[in-house]
């Protein structure tokens, strides 16, 4: 399973990851991190900030711990087994938080979207990384399972659960596009 996430996964976390612009101070919140490569990926430039992470899969958690154990034991990363829907974090501590192609699974999209700008500090900057309908459509997912959108569905969730300066970016891979979409909490 790892190995497909990272295979799968690469090329979009390389987009999100851009999309982030991250500082060395960021305080950074990754949410379902799979195995953890993104998080590995983040440490390089955050250097003197904090990378948290949470991941609702027991088998995700440990693959991500293990490939960042020392920044784990050095305090740099911090990964907990957590849903998305219930952040275990007070308001407005984040800089930045990120997902990768997360969405699909979420029962209710607007409240995990309203408790990343929960998190957020203002000004914060949510980066998700996912597929449109018709990319995923060609890979003939159950949809009992999986929920798609289209690129302008999900420009809209973010709208609706109070984001503002909603972008859209289209990266065309060889296999399948890519879409990242971008948001800011306000300034109340």
């Amino acid at each position: 399973m790892s190995y497909l996430f990272r295979k799968g996964n690469s090329g979009l976390n390389q987009m999100v990851f851009e999309q982030m612009v991250l500082s060395e101070t960021d305080c950074v919140l990754e949410v379902d991190f799979g195995p953890g490569h993104l998080i590995l990926a983040m440490l390089n430039t955050v250097t003197k900030g904090e990378i948290y992470g949470v991941d609702f899969s027991k088998a995700m958690l440990q693959e991500a711990c293990k490939l960042n154990q020392n920044s784990i034991a050095s305090g740099r990363v911090q990964l907990l087994l957590s849903d998305s829907a219930g952040l275990p974090f007070p308001d407005n501590c984040f800089d930045k938080l990120c997902t990768v192609n997360t969405l699909y699974f979420w029962p209710h999209p607007k409240q995990q979207l309203r408790e990343f700008l929960r998190v957020l500090k203002p000004r914060g900057k949510l980066v998700l990384g996912f597929r449109d309908s018709e990319a995923l459509e060609s890979l003939k997912l159950d949809i009992q399972v999986f929920n798609l959108y289209t690129a302008p569905e999900v420009a809209g969730l973010l709208k609706e659960s109070g984001f503002d300066q909603v972008k859209l970016q289209l990266q065309s891979g060889s296999t399948l596009t890519s879409l990242v979409a971008k948001g800011c909490k306000a300034v109340p």
